[in-house]
């Protein structure tokens, strides 16, 4: 099975989001705020599996964490560890 396909399942980049909203003490009001959208509307966004990349790119903005890295970072562990076996 190729590694991608399960992709999906293991990053969740709404969730990672809305960890780093709590570690960094802001709420998803504030966020939604600074994405020119509202509470709902983020919360909505924030639980598909599924965004679109210009929002993880205004979104890596707005927070200055890198959103992309952290899913590079995962798939290379995740490859890593597939070649173990």
């Amino acid at each position: 099975m190729d590694i991608r396909e399960n992709l999906e399942e293991d990053i969740h980049f709404g969730n990672l989001i809305k960890e780093l909203l709590e570690r960094e003490g802001r709420t998803i009001s504030w966020f939604a705020q600074q994405m020119n959208s509202d509470r709902s509307n983020m919360y909505k966004i924030l639980s598909h599996v599924h965004i679109d990349s210009g929002f993880i790119l205004r979104a890596s903005r707005v927070l200055k964490h890198d959103f992309f890295k952290d899913a590079s970072d995962k798939l290379r562990a995740m490859e890593m560890k597939m070649a173990e076996q």
